[in-house]
């Protein structure tokens, strides 16, 4: 059996990550995998813009894409959360793609694959197993539907767009005639998942397959705490609260949550200042936004054992997320026995489960989650660490995750 894995980027994203985890966890098993990609960052893998000039095309169509987008969104912000998917390559007669029996689409946008490249796609007439990384392929453009429910019927009249726009309706129409093809199979990463699948207009009276991310838990594992501090020169006097760096302009990262839930706590408890040191892991541009709060930046972490010495040093991780998937950030921390305390949102609680593997606030309720982050604070998250990597090998480790995927490759071929 031959699977081809598609995404357009190698390492750019979470769906890339995810979709090059799999790809890892893969290669133990029975068959030939193959990972293709528009822009690859090693040689590990296959990639379409594999000379100068493609390469330079690739970035064409990308601002083509973008430059679409602009002219019909309402607001600048949303310039990266729609895509119109005009602009694309022909893969279907790639090599690697017309040898392939079962194709697995994770992410595909910003310019690689177009609807009428999918629609070739679907002309090879093979199973196309497409993993839903956010809710692009239910909608009528957007990557998150911001609580708009119009995916489950029509896509018009669509908020992210200004009030002239018929742009969403087109793409939902065009995807009507994509979908209808009984080659394109859904795969649900989380609950919340599957249940916007089940509720979509493409997929309703279609069976949603259930197959999640894979981690690493060797890579990915536990250290004892005071001395990775040590290691990474922090205090080991001091309760450290990791989050993740991020664009505080991106509202659905819910920058404003954290730092609104980290004022009431300091204005509450105003000695924890000296106490507490929160570590914003990852590169940011907005240093500035958290000026008042003790934050240390780590700045663009490249070494993956690096990023797990600074989940091991954190006591717990705080993830505001307005709106999300099944964030690798969480199944990272959690197989480090690093608990979590996050919104109730998307998929989150698959892996969140209230006082067992973290704390689940309730939906952007900022005094919860500060309420959250004392409890942690005063309380022990031993045990609650130790039972977030015990749901994260249990439910979601690379052995779990590739025997799963080949079982659903094998019922495609059916």
């Amino acid at each position: 059996m031959k699977v081809v894995l598609v995404n357009t980027y190698e390492k750019k994203g979470g769906a890339a990550i995810a979709a090059g985890r799999l790809y890892n966890a893969l290669k133990s098993k029975d068959l030939q995998v193959d990972f293709f990609v528009q822009n690859a960052d090693s040689t590990n893998v296959s990639s379409f813009a594999n000379n100068f000039f493609k390469n330079k095309l690739s970035f064409l169509r990308f601002s083509r894409e973008r430059f679409k987008v602009l002219r019909n969104i309402k607001h600048k912000e949303n310039l990266y959360g729609f895509d119109t998917a005009s602009f694309g390559v022909d893969i279907s007669n790639n090599k690697l793609i017309q040898q392939a029996d079962v194709i697995h689409i994770h992410w595909v946008n910003f310019g690689f694959i177009s609807l009428n490249s999918l629609l070739k796609l679907a002309q090879l007439n093979k199973p196309i197993l497409w993993t839903l990384h956010d809710m692009w392929v239910l909608t009528g453009g957007c990557f998150y539907s911001q609580a708009c429910n119009k995916y489950q019927d029509a896509c018009e009249n669509c908020h992210f767009l200004k009030d002239n726009s018929s742009l969403a309706e087109k793409i939902f129409n065009v995807k009507k005639e994509i979908f209808k093809n009984p080659n394109f199979h859904a795969a649900a990463i989380s609950s919340w998942t599957k249940s916007i699948i089940e509720k979509s207009y493409f997929f309703k009276n279609k069976d949603v397959i259930e197959l999640s991310n894979p981690i690493d838990t060797e890579l990915f594992t536990f250290k004892d705490k005071l001395k990775t501090k040590k290691k990474l020169n922090l205090s080991v006097d001091k309760i450290h609260i990791g989050f993740v760096a991020f664009n505080v302009n991106d509202k659905r990262k819910g920058a404003i949550f954290l730092k609104q839930s980290l004022e009431l706590l300091f204005n509450e408890k105003p000695d924890l200042k000296n106490k507490v040191e929160l570590i914003a892991i990852g590169s940011s541009k907005n240093e500035e936004f958290f000026d008042n709060l003790p934050v240390f930046f780590t700045g663009y972490i490249s070494n993956v054992k690096n990023l797990i010495d600074y989940y091991n040093a954190c006591n717990f991780m705080l993830l505001p997320s307005v709106e999300d998937n099944l964030p690798l950030v969480i199944q990272e921390a959690m197989a480090c026995k690093t608990p979590i305390i996050a919104f109730d949102t998307g998929g989150i609680k698959d892996l969140v489960i209230h006082q067992k593997t973290g704390y689940l606030s309730k939906h952007l309720d900022v005094v919860d989650f500060k309420n959250g982050i004392l409890n942690f604070i005063e309380n022990s998250t031993v045990q609650i660490g130790e039972n977030a990597r015990s749901h994260i090998v249990k439910n979601y480790s690379n052995e779990i995750i590739a025997k799963k995927a080949v079982e659903v490759y094998q019922s495609l071929l059916k």
